[in-house]
């Protein structure tokens, strides 16, 4: 049997329970309201506010490739929610970003991900991250309300937003595919990702002796919630806990990293690279709120430099992030540039500019130069790196030949004049990590230093707009 066909076939074996998992952790209370204006380039935040706005239902369509709308979204919270934690769903197709009253942006959202339990049809992809972030409502729709919802309340939603197609691939008019209040079981949801961590690592394993196992937990623990209620799900919880003392993963260490790779040049308008840009920060700063370990790395300045100019209250709370230790500036480069066509004094005005930057605003003397999606490197980058106070270098990039593959993961790379940088490329071969045990387990045998070094980088995340990491990833690593 083919990896392809094997793993549909153990996706088979779960599905009821995925299905039912899934469908417990929040419960429908009822739709929002839903009204849009759309317009084929951003309308800024006050002009939009007296727009007229029009009525539209879920499934109808609201914009065409790279149009720009906003939503006003509103419901009376029924008084059988009273006391309950309550979330909006929100998904437009596409990209967007929640703005308070006054105009701020709050939290990025968007159906920009490729992750989610793997599927059997449709595609089932190749190993390395198959696990992706099983979320219960994939990618990043989910509007905190209140964790003690107030019956009769109001809420009112004001939502930005872009249809920027798959990856820059037009995909159509976009269409407002949900929106409503749900209930969030915030025990289901725990014992529901305790469970699809238990999941993944049955699909990582490949120890017959162990794989059973996992299956027999698995099943049982479902089994248990699925037909005892609430004595069920603390059963459900006690068999998880008493099989997952031996995971059966190899001992490694791999250091993480929140991240949200993005082109600022690519598939899209330079407008939706700035916009892409508030909708990511945003999303990893509430992300920074609720997960008191997590750590997000951004490199690039000239996109801080847009949220600065476009958002001061966004950037504020970023300095105040940085400064916490809780964002990690990145790179030493203004952007991420081509290193063959251009010449050494337009590469240097780039590490001149780039550590200015993170130095004047954050106090920042970056030692690192990221540069991940790079194709190609000019050999005088090691001696630019040393001669301007660096001594790092990272890349994915060297990881993706198909034909003479890179034999090391970390090395010493020496430049024209024999200086040396300490060079590293993380083993996955990915930036948008999705962290789980498959994507580790795939990095664990993808590394070439594994007979000499225990440690290794893995940057998490979806980025070009899929706003970093989300609940998934961070809860399953934490």
């Amino acid at each position: 049997m083919g990896a392809r066909a094997k793993l549909a076939h153990e996706l088979a074996l779960f599905n009821r329970e995925i299905k039912s998992l899934k469908e417990a952790v929040y419960t429908s209370v009822c739709p929002l309201n839903a009204e849009y204006i759309v317009s084929h380039e951003p309308t800024p935040f006050d002009a939009a506010k007296n727009a007229t706005y029009r009525p539209i239902e879920k499934g109808g369509k609201w914009g065409g490739f790279f149009d720009c709308g906003w939503f006003r979204f509103s419901a009376e919270i029924p008084y059988t929610a009273s006391g309950k934690h309550l979330a909006a769903v929100i998904d437009v197709d596409g990209e967007g970003c929640v703005y308070d009253d006054g105009g701020a942006p709050v939290q990025g959202l968007t159906s920009l991900t490729g992750l989610d339990f793997p599927r059997p049809k449709g595609g089932v992809g190749s190993i390395a991250g198959l696990e992706n972030h099983m979320q219960p409502i994939r990618a990043k729709k989910i509007v905190e309300i209140s964790p003690y919802a107030e019956g009769g309340a109001r809420v009112n939603l004001t939502v930005e937003t872009s249809n920027n197609g798959w990856y820059g691939r037009n995909k159509g008019f976009a269409r407002l595919k949900r929106a409503e209040l749900v209930i969030v079981n915030d025990e289901i949801k725990d014992f529901y990702y305790d469970w699809a961590t238990a999941f993944l690592f049955y699909l990582a394993t490949d120890n017959p002796t162990r794989k059973k196992e996992i299956y027999t937990v698995l099943k049982a623990a479902a089994q248990a919630f699925l037909t005892g209620g609430e004595s069920g799900l603390s059963e459900g919880k006690k068999l998880l806990k008493e099989g997952s003392d031996n995971n059966g993963m190899r001992r490694f260490t791999f250091f993480a990293t929140g991240h949200a790779h993005l082109d600022l040049a690519w598939l899209w308008p330079i407008r939706e690279t700035k916009r892409k840009a508030v909708r990511t920060y945003t999303a990893a700063l509430k992300n920074i709120e609720k997960y008191p370990d997590y750590i997000f790395g951004s490199s690039q300045p000239q996109q801080y430099e847009w949220v600065k100019d476009a958002h001061p209250s966004v950037y504020a709370n970023i300095k105040n992030a940085v400064e916490s230790g809780r964002i990690e500036p990145q790179g030493g480069m203004w952007v991420e540039p081509d290193t063959n066509v251009p010449c050494g004094e337009s590469l240097i005005r780039q590490v001149f500019y780039g550590k200015r930057f993170f130095a004047d605003e954050f106090g920042k003397d970056v030692k690192v130069l990221w540069l991940p999606d790079v194709f190609g490197f000019s050999a005088q980058i090691p001696q630019i790196v040393k001669k301007t106070g660096m001594e790092y270098f990272l890349t994915i990039k060297l990881g993706w030949n198909e034909h003479n593959p890179f034999p090391l993961n970390s090395f010493l790379w020496e430049g024209l004049d024999g200086s040396r940088i300490l060079a590293h490329i993380p083993p996955e071969g990915t930036y948008n990590s999705d962290a789980g045990p498959i994507a580790i387990d795939a990095a664990f045998k993808n590394n070439r230093d594994k007979d000499r070094t225990h440690v290794a980088h893995l940057p998490f995340g979806t980025g070009d707009g899929g706003g970093g990491p989300g609940e998934g990833e961070l809860v399953v690593l934490k």
